[in-house]
Parts: structure tokens; C-alpha cells; sequence
């Protein structure tokens, strides 16, 4: 059982603190450069004093060119990093950054070029540590205060925090203090948003963010309806034994992810003694059907981390679980599958369980039952429906 994924990934955290390119040769874009044959001994080194800062500092960075033919032109840039910045004087040999907002690996770039034309190119790393660690609940009950908490850096103790609700129903209490309560008021998904103000060395402070999307229900035991072009579906969620599934699910339902998506796989193989179909699960919540090919709708939010072990079972029958991407534990994000016989080997394989179809059986069953043809997400797997079974909207059942 796993989500088919395309496209890459690429990780950025391998480069290394100082990386420094030696080697020196003409710049192939500039106009009328002239120079020397051959190699240049031009090289150029960049550096800070201050490796690792917190959010709201600034941070200088030098470079120093030596050899190759003087006077030297520098040119900064911002490499990577999780946050744009902007730099004083790029054209110079020392330049200071803008006070750092977003915590992260920052990497900068100096190309010094010399009087011949021939540059060298050195990279220096930031390191910006939180200034601030926030956290609040996936999952609250209407009516019932939650605790949001925020624990500052002792370096940033000084700064200041206020919580606000930016989207949806909500009471906020102390919202200034480190650990306010939230008291949601709908059955919704409430976003807050957390501001440091922070200290900085300029005339100004400087203001980072941190925001939280709250699922608000009116019992731990949501309702969602999944209406269907061949019938409608509801599932009870476990928002006890699985909160933060049942929250991740319901988010993707709210944005209104789900609607016009596929139930793009029906596992059903042959039984190697009779021959005959035996129904095993229905997948869908990934795909939807795009100028007659399957279009694969990414997902939105980070993967939900594994909640198996919460004493539910893939081996019920009509149980609801959450796909996972090559079958890693904790890779979930969107798809789903609907368990169509006893599949309790799955509980040991990582899979949570976090719902239950509670109404539109007999929905799933002919489901289950439509034929089927060769997939195109899993060579050689016959489980794409013939006929389209498309979920034309999901929605919260209201109480």
C-alpha cells in the first residue's frame, strides 16, 4: 500500500560551512574582457565573525581577494536560504545583512574579479537559530480552552510576543503572555498567528511570525460526507485514538482539497486457488482526471506523523486509513484508503487507521465491484476503475 509521488527532492543542508571554489577563470558573460592567457592566481575568501546568530540580529560579512591583478571588484548575493534578504553596498568587500526573520541555513555568495577579468567565487553559511519556540493543539473541541505556549530564547528574552486570531471564530485570553488560552467558538479550522517583536541593533525593532492552523470540532468524533458520482459516503473520524490525523484530514477537507478527485485505486486480485477477485482496499484522495490523463494534485501541508499504534486496525473491515508515500511510516499526507477485507498486516507495516465508514456501504461495495483496467501510477497493478468514481465534495457533516 503506498501513494505514488512524483517529481524530485532536492536537500540544500549538505553544503558544507565555507565552501570555496579555487579555481579562477574569465567571466563568460562580461563584455570586452581582456586578460592574460592561462590561469589567474586570482582567490578570494569570505567570512563572518558570527557563524550563528538568533532571529533579529544582523550579521557583517567580509571578503579578502589576493593574487590575479588589483584593483578588485566584489559582488555579493544571497545563495540560499529560507528567507530573502537584503544586503548594504553588494559592490563591496564587506557587506551587512538585514536582520534575519526566519530561523534557518542562510548561504552567501562573493565573486571578487579583477583588473584582467578573471574572478574567483567563495561561499559563507548563517546560521539563524529560533528566537522563539511556539506550539498549539492540531485538534480542539468548541467550547473547550486550549493552551498555546511560546518559550523565548534566553538571548531574546526581552522580546515581546502577541498572539491574535487571524482566521475563524475564536476567544483569545492573555494574548500578550507566553501561554495563552484559546477558546474556539465553531466547528472550523481557526488559523492564529504569534509576532516576536524583537530587539535589533538598528533604530527599529524587527517582528517574526509563527502560524497554527487549529481544527475546531464539536466532538472528538467528526462527521465527513464524501459525495460521489456513483453515491454519497460517510466517515466517522477518531479524533480520540488519532487527533492528529483526524485534524490533517480535515484541514485538506476544508480548503476543499478533496473535491473533484479521484478514487483512482481499486485493489482487488485474483485468489491463486479460485481465481476470483478478492477485494482488498479503495484508494483515492491524490488524483483527478485532467484532458483524459490522471493528474497527480500535490499535497499542501508537511506529512502527519504516525499515530498506528493507537489501538485501531486496519483489520476491520470498512476502517479508513491514511496512504503513506513508499511506504515509510510517518509519510501521509492526503491519500486514503477505505479497507475492503481483513488487512490487519498493515498495523505492523505502519499504516493509522483514523475513521470509519459509518453510512454509504453499499456505496464502497459497488465500488468495489466496478471493473477494472492496467493502472498507469502502478506497472503491472489492474486497479484504476474503468469508469470514473469522483468525489464531487467533501465536507464536514454539520452536528
Amino acid at each position: 500500500m503506498k501513494a505514488r509521488r512524483r517529481g524530485c527532492e532536492f536537500c540544500f543542508g549538505a553544503l558544507l560551512p565555507v565552501l570555496t571554489m579555487g579555481a579562477c577563470v574569465p567571466l563568460e558573460d562580461a563584455a570586452n574582457v581582456t586578460g592574460p592567457e592561462g590561469p589567474s592566481d586570482l582567490a578570494v575568501v569570505a567570512d563572518t565573525d558570527t557563524p550563528e546568530v538568533f532571529e533579529g540580529m544582523t550579521v557583517a560579512l567580509s571578503a579578502e581577494a589576493t593574487g590575479g591583478t588589483a584593483p578588485y571588484l566584489y559582488r555579493w548575493n544571497q545563495n540560499d536560504g529560507p528567507a530573502e534578504l537584503a544586503l548594504t553596498d553588494v559592490m563591496s568587500d564587506v557587506v551587512t545583512t538585514e536582520a534575519f526573520t526566519a530561523p534557518g541555513r542562510y548561504v552567501f555568495r562573493i565573486v571578487a574579479t579583477d583588473s584582467e577579468g578573471f574572478h574567483a567565487t567563495d561561499f559563507v553559511a548563517v546560521e539563524v537559530i529560533e528566537a522563539v519556540t511556539a506550539r498549539a493543539p492540531k485538534l480542539a473541541v468548541v467550547g473547550e480552552p486550549v493552551e498555546l505556549s511560546a518559550e523565548l530564547a534566553l538571548e531574546a528574552a526581552d522580546a515581546t510576543l502577541k498572539w491574535e486570531v487571524a482566521r475563524g471564530t475564536a476567544l483569545l485570553e492573555d494574548e500578550t503572555s507566553s501561554n495563552p488560552t484559546l477558546t474556539t467558538t465553531a466547528g472550523e479550522t481557526v488559523e492564529v498567528l504569534l509576532t516576536v517583536t524583537l530587539p535589533s541593533a538598528g533604530a527599529s525593532s524587527v517582528n517574526t511570525t509563527r502560524s497554527f492552523e487549529i481544527v475546531s470540532v464539536y466532538d472528538l468524533h467528526p462527521q465527513v460526507l464524501i459525495e460521489t458520482s456513483v453515491g454519497d459516503i460517510t466517515v466517522d473520524l477518531d479524533g480520540e485514538l488519532a487527533p492528529l490525523h483526524t485534524a490533517n484530514f480535515l484541514l485538506y477537507v476544508d480548503e476543499g482539497f478533496y473535491d473533484g478527485l479521484l478514487f483512482h485505486r481499486n485493489v482487488c486480485p485474483d485468489d491463486p486457488e479460485t481465481g476470483e477477485c478478492q477485494p482488498y482496499v479503495l484508494q483515492g484522495g491524490g488524483y483527478k482526471r485532467v484532458d483524459g490523463e490522471l493528474e497527480l494534485v500535490e499535497p499542501t501541508r508537511d506529512p502527519v506523523p504516525s499515530e498506528a499504534d493507537n489501538g485501531l486496525s486496519n483489520g476491520v473491515v470498512y476502517s479508513i486509513s491514511l496512504a503513506l508515500t513508499g511506504g515509510q511510516s510517518g509519510s501521509g499526507t492526503t491519500e486514503f484508503f477505505i479497507n475492503l477485507a481483513d488487512n490487519g498486516f498493515l498495523d505492523e507495516q505502519g499504516f493509522t487507521v483514523f475513521g470509519m465508514v459509518v453510512a454509504g456501504t453499499d456505496v464502497v461495495d459497488a465500488i468495489a465491484a466496478a471493473e477494472r483496467t492496467d493502472s498507469p501510477i502502478i506497472p503491472g497493478e489492474v486497479s484504476l476503475l474503468v469508469e470514473d468514481v469522483i468525489m464531487q465534495r467533501v465536507s464536514r457533516v454539520s452536528p
